[in-house]
């Protein structure tokens, strides 16, 4: 157990565990969260893509096989089209840039500069993996069960949401500046798609009538960006 004194942000608790890991020569770091919410009998399937040469591995909630139990359609729903625009904007080819299972081999730890990484929010999760990705390293994703939180309260709310998209925004017109003029119909196409495909019962119409309200946070979101 490492004790901290005072209150660091969870960005300062990953990092001192990461620091505390490396001093003890592990070769192999993971991270999940406490709370119930990831399984720990499923470890064993990030450390097996571990083995076989992966750099960093992600328990994904959206890959086939992968799930979410319990979880609020509209949360679910907000997630999933987060993770569909972060993918898009950073051109990362992950699905699920925002979760907290992971496994990582030191040699990717060794080679981040902890004190470059984003602390908004919780967008250093989707920083951290898309450093990996553009320095090279092998990234990959296995299916995970997702169940909500059995202690504490969600800080997903639509500050945090705004504030993250507007940092990977900021991030995608640096890495793929060519291409940013397509996100917001990108974006649109992706969010119908994601609601389609999820089963939302009678919280449908909800959920669906939120998308022209994600897509329009989006185009703003850009827009903002290029006038910097």
């Amino acid at each position: 157990m490492l004790h901290r004194e005072g209150k660091g942000g969870l960005l300062g608790a990953y990092i001192a565990g990461f620091e505390w890991g490396l001093e003890k020569d592990y070769h192999v770091l993971c991270e999940m969260d406490a709370d119930g919410s990831h399984a720990p009998e499923q470890l064993h399937l990030l450390l097996e893509e571990i083995e076989k040469g992966a750099d960093l591995v992600i328990g994904s909630r959206y890959v086939p096989g992968g799930e979410t139990v319990n979880w609020p359609a509209n949360r679910e729903l907000l997630s999933r089209l987060g993770n569909k625009y972060i993918s898009v904007a950073l051109g990362a080819g992950i699905n699920d840039m925002t979760a907290g299972y992971r496994a990582f081999r030191r040699e990717l730890l060794e080679h981040l500069d902890f004190e470059e990484l984003s602390n908004a929010g919780y967008i250093f999760q989707v920083d951290v993996a898309f450093r990996a990705i553009k320095d090279g390293f092998d990234v990959r994703e296995v299916p995970i069960t997702f169940t909500e939180r059995e202690l504490g309260e969600s800080k997903l709310d639509g500050s945090f949401v705004k504030d993250s998209l507007l940092e990977v925004t900021k991030w995608g017109v640096a890495h793929r500046s060519e291409q940013i003029s397509d996100f917001t119909s990108e974006v649109s196409k992706i969010a119908s798609r994601t609601v389609k495909d999820m089963e939302l019962g009678p919280k449908a119409t909800t959920a669906k009538n939120a998308v022209p309200d994600f897509v329009s946070e989006v185009s703003n979101l850009a827009k903002g960006t290029f006038k910097k």
